[in-house]
């Protein structure tokens, strides 16, 4: 019963890694994540050009 009730409402049946791989854009619909998902993303993308971009520079002042 508990396994149904979770499959239904986050579409997984078992805890493992890859089920909630298969099924990681349902679950952040469901707990209604997906919104604050994509802007850690995008914030996280961005930190990483901002070092790969300083980085260059120094290099290259060299």
């Amino acid at each position: 019963m508990y396994n149904q009730l979770v499959k239904e409402n986050f579409g997984v049946t078992e805890g493992i890694f890859g089920e909630c791989f298969s099924n990681f854009s349902v679950l952040l619909e469901n707990l209604e994540m997906k919104g604050e998902y994509i802007a850690s993303l995008v914030k996280s993308c961005l930190f990483g050009l901002i070092g790969e971009i300083a980085l260059f520079s120094k290099i290259g002042k060299n």
